[in-house]
């Protein structure tokens, strides 16, 4: 009779009462891309647990931890990374008033806008909400950049390689991806594709004319590649068969070899 309190409180200290069934373990490896995070920056977030299971990994530190239910809150600075696995949330409140919560699967990482990186860099997402003061970004899985003061934007995952970003606020938004601005009104909805060449801005260089694009920088030739006659510094120009571009009175035609035709007209 002795032995059936014992049992009983041995059975006690081994049971879970936080939850039934307890939540599954995360991944012991990060998602792709955050190996090699952000370096340790000014700024700080505050990052609040709302569900299992939440991963912080700080700048610097070899490996991630749990946020327990009795440790719901942390600090944490600009190049940490924040990831949630299926069923869990988080939120992140930062000191201008932008904030952000992750619903579901995801992995974002805090950058430093004081160095020119955007608030956040997003990996992976189910679902992301995010509201941004002025002068704050968000780089979106791809490389696209959501810019805008104002909010909520929501952004959720539709398919394989496509996201839906949702524009709930009251003030225009920027979407920066590859060579194209789009400007979002309040209530527009936007589908961006995650590609494998990337859709991050491309920095144009105003000296580089592309295929099929007018640009002010008139093309130059080099003496060796010109007439007699003909003035400019070096520089090159690639085409392809059939292809044809105009500049300094001459016109070049893509072959085999590309050749020299003067323009009708202009007296060379």
């Amino acid at each position: 009779m002795r032995l059936l309190p014992l049992a009983a409180a041995l059975a006690l200290s081994a049971c879970t009462a936080q939850r039934f069934p307890s939540p599954m373990a995360g991944p012991e490896d990060l998602p792709p891309g955050m190996s090699d995070l952000l370096a340790e920056g000014p700024e700080e977030a505050l990052l609040i647990r709302h569900g299992d299971t939440v991963h912080v990994k700080r700048a610097g530190e070899a490996s991630p931890y749990v946020l327990h239910f009795y440790d719901k809150q942390a600090r944490i600075r600009a190049g940490a990374a924040v990831y949630t696995d299926a069923g869990g949330r988080a939120e992140l409140f930062f000191p201008q008033g932008a904030r952000a919560e992750l619903l579901g699967a995801g992995a974002v990482a805090v950058g430093s806008p004081s160095r020119g990186e955007p608030l956040l860099t997003v990996f992976e997402l189910d679902t992301l909400s995010v509201v941004l003061a002025a002068d704050e970004s968000v780089r979106l899985p791809g490389g696209a950049r959501l810019s805008g003061a104002g909010g909520p934007y929501r952004i959720a995952m539709i398919g394989p390689e496509t996201m839906s970003l949702r524009h709930r606020g009251r003030t225009d938004a920027l979407v920066e991806i590859r060579d194209q601005e789009l400007l979002l009104s309040p209530g527009d909805v936007l589908h961006l594709p995650i590609l494998q060449a990337g859709t991050a801005p491309r920095q144009v260089d105003p000296d580089v004319v592309e295929r099929g694009r007018v640009g002010a920088t008139p093309l130059r030739l080099s003496a060796s590649a010109a007439e007699p006659g003909l003035e400019g510094a070096a520089t090159s120009l690639r085409l392809g068969a059939g292809e044809r571009a105009a500049a300094l009175g001459l016109e070049l035609e893509g072959e085999r070899a590309a050749r020299l035709a003067p323009l009708p007209g202009s007296g060379r």
